[in-house]
């Protein structure tokens, strides 16, 4: 996790040298767009990520990754559900979110919540910064789940001034919340595939570990790339968690493929 410490240390130098919500907005969102493109800094918030999830999907709350109240932050991933747009909320602290994979939507309101004023695009390695009073949802506009990373304000003082957020429609928490274990597994699967780094292999055998056997599939495909061998191991052991027979006949044949193409 070396990369995400030195983001750590970076965050928490520059906050506390900020004295003003618009001179924190700032160096949180500078930072965070220094970091968020690096294949390994992504890969420590996914192994943050999975450290919370080892409990099973019935307890897991999505909690934050890191907290540091002194210096006045904690981050937290967001998993968004395909053509999912959430709920309207006002922003009475400082945000800063950034785009880890895929694309997500910014939509500000009016004070009221009641008429989009603006709309901003972002995809991955792009950053937006929140400087309160702000009235916003997020969207996800795709046909796959996108990822962000959010930055919140959180200070020892921060309960002093009222909530943090106000929410101004309250809809969507159910939809949002509803199968996100395994969505969060399913992009951190996709995630890997699009920039593996050395841990790979370590991030994927985790996942394998806790996912359902569908998405054991999943992540064996994605060793596979790396680590054939590996990879047929763990399709091996993965025979034993099936039921249907027609499973266990496509799980045995791409088991035999494997072995054919590992002795080519």
């Amino acid at each position: 996790m070396e990369a995400f410490n030195h983001f750590l240390a970076d965050i928490n130098r520059q906050l506390v040298s900020a004295s003003t919500d618009k001179e924190r907005v700032d160096v949180a969102g500078d930072t965070l767009k220094t970091y968020i493109t690096r294949p390994d800094f992504v890969h420590s918030c996914i192994e943050r990520c999975l450290m919370t999830m080892q409990n099973g999907r019935s307890r897991w709350r999505n909690p934050q990754i890191a907290e540091d109240i002194d210096a006045g932050y904690l981050m937290r991933m967001l998993f968004w559900p395909a053509r999912f747009k959430g709920d309207i909320h006002r922003h009475n602290r400082w945000t800063v979110t950034g785009v880890v994979s895929n694309a997500i939507d910014a939509i500000l309101y009016d004070d009221a919540g009641e008429k989009e004023v603006k709309r901003f695009s972002g995809i991955a390695g792009d950053i937006g910064k929140v400087v309160p009073p702000c009235v916003h949802a997020a969207e996800n506009v795709g046909d796959v789940p996108a990822v962000t990373l959010a930055v919140f304000c959180r200070t020892p003082k921060s309960q002093q001034f009222g909530d943090e957020v106000e929410w101004i429609t309250e809809t969507q928490e159910g939809k949002y919340a509803a199968g996100i274990f395994d969505r969060a597994l399913r992009a951190f699967i996709f995630m890997i595939n699009h920039s593996p780094t050395e841990r790979s292999l370590h991030l994927l055998d985790t996942i394998y570990i806790l996912a359902r056997p569908s998405m054991k599939l999943l992540a064996i495909k994605a060793m596979a790339r790396i680590d054939p061998i590996r990879g047929l191991r763990r399709l091996e052991d993965a025979y034993h968690y099936l039921d249907g027979p027609d499973d266990k006949a496509q799980v045995a044949r791409a088991a035999q493929l494997l072995r054919e193409a590992i002795r080519a």
